[in-house]
């Protein structure tokens, strides 16, 4: 649940007032969608009946590993939208920085091609450490930001929240397959 706590802070970290003209650009409308995407997740009430008072362990045991599905579907959907959420902010940083200061167009045209290249730095996950994606070099920055926002699978952000448990030495025996966890969100 910390982690569920610590995505959504770090969502709202993430968002920016964009500057005028820009919030239409396609990096500010992802974020925008994002942020309402995580305001909806924040909002999901838990629907999960308590047992009744029966002591039996079969009952108590069961309504844990929903409880367990339940945190780890809303972690699964918070990383998966932080993920975006990042690429994007990323995406509109390097643009409003390449607009800013250049006078000539040859300083321009450096301006965009250093948003471009640090766009495809390596960048790196806050829950996990791990990079998160590494691409060749797109023809624009709207290209990297679609390639990077298609490299954000289920199994990545899976894979990435994996990594993070078991370096942080987490007890994995009971968090479900991502199978059971997507037909959970359904």
């Amino acid at each position: 649940m910390n982690d569920f706590r610590a995505l959504h802070l770090n969502i709202a970290m993430l968002t920016t007032n964009p500057v005028h003209g820009e919030q239409f650009s396609e990096g500010n409308a992802i974020m925008n969608q994002c942020f309402a995407e995580a305001q909806s997740l924040l909002n999901l009430p838990y629907n999960i009946v308590p047992p009744s008072s029966s002591t039996d362990q079969a009952v108590l045991k069961e309504h844990l590993q929903r409880v367990i599905v339940d945190a780890s579907a809303r972690r699964f959907q918070a990383h998966k939208i932080y993920l975006k959420m990042a690429a994007a902010s990323r995406w509109v940083f390097h643009q409003v920085e390449a607009f800013k200061a250049p006078k000539t167009k040859s300083q321009f045209a450096n301006a965009l091609h250093a948003a471009r290249e640090a766009l495809h730095s390596v960048r790196f996950s806050p829950v996990s450490r791990s990079p998160i994606l590494t691409r060749a070099q797109p023809r624009t920055d709207g290209d990297y930001l679609h390639q990077e926002l298609t490299g954000i699978t289920d199994n990545f952000v899976i894979n990435d929240l994996l990594s993070a448990d078991i370096r942080a030495g987490y007890w994995l025996g009971d968090d479900p397959p991502l199978s059971t966890i997507l037909s959970w969100i359904c």
